[in-house]
């Protein structure tokens, strides 16, 4: 046979085998497209979710409520073995997974009593899952075994012991006791609803502070100085979010009698919580209680509430907009050094000395830092004796419109600790912080400069 008449032949054989192939895709992709799937159900639809090991059965129910705004909304219920809130992110988090059809990976095996034990998937091991709508019938069933290596998990559908593999969210996701469901959100609340923010301490004057215009805070008993707002602020959130790490029983003594201190906040639309500061120590953490609910958590915001009034001082030293500054001069003795910046451009160049160049992103770390800059505590000395008068160092920013904020710096000095730390003031103001000493270096860093040429050993 010629080459080309044995070449065309083969070519036309290829040609019809593609063709047949392209009709017939073939047993495997008829056995994909022959796999069950997990009906969808969007979280709306979900009105319980029931989730059955050998030891115990969750019952997780949906009641739809009316907020203090009107407006409707769904909230999850633990209702077995114990009834109370359930943690509302763990339960949407389960049930969005089912909100598109769920088609199963692969047929693993054919089960029976033995291979399900293998998988995980006898009546001691499996974990059985069920969603359900307005109906008796669960609109979404399924039997968990063990997880597989690649992020997928065995299981079998109701009534049969044919095992499949799924990507399902993984064991862990459902294998919870029931108290691991339970609502660990102590108080729950955004900062900015919060209207008044009281904080009670036995044989103490409540401390209260109420939300005015412009979101700005007013302190009462009003010792004469501005509230800080920033440290108000991140309080007020640290415990909106508040999460338990443990919960405990109700009857359970943290030292609530009297608390160590209670936190009350009213919110704007009406809600009116509290929280109450166990007495009772332990290792890092606090014991809390609100309404029924009493846990223990990591100390983070709740240590503020132990604060004395004073701590609720406003700390900052400057507030301005960084496209406002023209110019920044560092001044030391002697030695000084002036940047502009370039209004059009945002970048900086130096004025004095002349021919020499600068790191632009350590300008721009200083002018941001120094723009909203706030003292670390505030230091109970005169400013001769913080020696502020003179000061060793200054750093101005004069303003487009002639305006100057001028930072004092004294002498560093060591803490308790033994931390460094710099004596500051804006302008001369008598009132004195102090600021740690990566702060004062990020601002010296635009100058190439270093603190601490004075520093104490």
């Amino acid at each position: 046979m010629k080459p080309a008449l044995k070449t065309g032949l083969l070519a036309a054989a290829a040609a019809l085998l593609l063709a047949l192939n392209l009709l017939d895709p073939g047993d495997d992709r008829r056995a994909v497209a022959a796999l069950p799937t997990l009906a969808a159900i969007s979280k709306d639809e979900v009105k319980r979710v029931e989730i059955s090991t050998a030891l115990e059965k969750v019952i997780l129910q949906a009641e739809v409520e009316e907020g203090a705004d009107g407006a409707k909304e769904t909230v999850w219920y633990l209702a077995a073995p114990t009834a109370g809130l359930a943690d509302q992110a763990a339960v949407k988090a389960l049930i969005l997974g089912f909100r598109k059809e769920l088609a199963l990976d692969v047929k693993v095996d054919a089960g029976s009593g033995e291979t399900l034990a293998d998988y995980g998937l006898d009546a001691g091991n499996g974990v059985v899952v069920e969603l359900f709508g307005e109906g008796p019938t669960p609109a979404v069933s399924f039997v968990l075994g063990k997880d597989a290596p690649g992020g997928s998990s065995f299981l079998r559908l109701p009534g049969s012991d044919d095992i499949f593999r799924a990507r399902v969210g993984g064991r862990p996701r459902y294998e919870r006791p029931a108290a691991a469901w339970r609502n660990r959100v102590v108080m729950g609340f955004d900062e900015p609803s919060v209207q008044r923010f009281v904080i009670e301490r036995p044989e103490r004057p409540p401390l209260s502070f109420t939300r005015g215009e412009g979101s700005a805070w007013q302190m009462s008993p009003d010792l004469g100085w501005p509230a800080d707002g920033a440290a108000i602020a991140a309080t007020l959130s640290g415990l909106g979010s508040l999460k338990a790490g443990e919960l405990l029983e109700a009857s359970f003594d943290g030292g609530f009698s009297p608390p160590l201190a209670t936190a009350r906040v009213s919110l704007s639309d009406g809600r009116a919580l509290s929280l109450e500061l166990g007495s009772r120590e332990t290792d890092g953490a606090f014991f809390v209680r609100q309404g029924s609910l009493v846990g223990k958590v990591a100390r983070g915001p709740l240590a503020r509430l132990l604060a004395e009034p004073g701590d609720w001082r406003d700390h900052t030293l400057f507030a301005f907009r960084r496209d406002e500054v023209d110019t920044l001069r560092y001044r030391s003795g002697a030695d000084e050094v002036i940047l502009q910046q370039d209004l059009a451009s945002g970048l900086w160049r130096v004025i004095q000395p002349q021919n020499v160049d600068i790191d632009v992103k350590l300008v721009f770390f200083a002018v941001n830092t120094m723009a909203e800059l706030r003292g670390d505590a505030l230091l109970e000395l005169s400013p001769e004796a913080a020696g502020l008068v003179p000061p060793a160092q200054t750093i101005t920013a004069r303003m487009i419109g002639g305006r100057e904020a001028v930072l004092q710096l004294g002498p560093p000095r060591k803490d308790a600790m033994g931390r460094l730390s710099y004596p500051a003031r804006a302008g001369d103001s008598p009132v004195i912080f102090t600021l740690r000493e990566p702060t004062v270096d990020k601002l010296l860093a635009a100058f190439a400069r270093q603190g601490g040429a004075a520093r104490p050993e």
